[in-house]
């Protein structure tokens, strides 16, 4: 995508969701290791886990399955993993305070925004629902629904389409490498988030890496158009 998407040319943002607007990823660590400590496995670390950030829970158990040799069959071992995530995740779902703030902000301008991620479908639609976004987003897309996984780029496509987002002037919002690839993918201007959970990987192929989603200037990227409907967070 050309550089004048920092010139107020953008036409709408793709979010990622967990790490981006929700600091899930500790969640998951913490329910990944509950299950390995009922086999005796040492925990992973927070480096460790690292990994895994953005990927989907077949590779996730599949990888850890095979690696620790593990007593139980893959599918056995999502089924836990769902089980406690599901009781786990509604009380403990909460929208990053900077996150709410740049909600507010794109809601109140009216700018197209969607979703793109690599969560199941079924956790997807419990996080929104749990945050009360529902009726915030013009298109929530998980990889679940196309088939096709990130890096690949059809998540971020799908989600773009389904907003009136085009995809060669939209901005992305990322926070792991498989994302920012399939964002770039896309043919999207990739900002990447770095968080405490993925402090240690690496962000190079975005085209801007920023600490905070407080950096990202709306008027920067929008101007001063103010197009559709604005609708605040919840």
């Amino acid at each position: 995508m050309a550089d004048d998407v920092m010139t107020g040319d953008a036409s709408g943002i793709v979010f990622d969701l967990d790490g981006v607007l929700i600091d899930t990823e500790p969640i998951y660590l913490e329910t990944i290791n509950s299950i390995l400590c009922d086999f005796q496995v040492k925990p992973l670390s927070a480096q460790a886990y690292e990994e895994f950030i953005g990927k989907f829970a077949d590779y996730t158990w599949s990888t850890l399955g095979d690696r620790y040799g593990l007593s139980v069959t893959h599918a056995e071992l999502k089924a836990s993993y769902d089980d406690r995530l599901e009781r786990t995740l509604p009380s403990r779902l909460q929208l990053r305070p900077e996150a709410r703030v740049l909600l507010d902000a794109v809601g109140r301008l009216g700018i197209r925004r969607a979703v793109a991620t690599s969560s199941r479908r079924r956790w997807l639609d419990l996080k929104i629902e749990t945050l009360g976004l529902e009726t915030f987003f013009g298109a929530v897309v998980s990889a679940e629904d196309v088939g096709k996984f990130k890096p690949e780029p059809d998540v971020f496509l799908a989600a773009a389409d389904q907003a009136g987002i085009d995809p060669a002037k939209a901005v992305a919002i990322e926070d792991s490498p498989s994302g920012i690839t399939s964002a770039k993918r896309a043919g999207m201007w990739v900002f990447a988030l770095r968080t405490d959970s993925g402090g240690g990987l690496d962000l190079s192929e975005a085209d801007r890496v920023i600490d905070s989603l407080e950096e990202i200037d709306l008027g920067a990227l929008f101007g001063a158009r103010n197009g559709g409907h604005a609708h605040s967070v919840v």
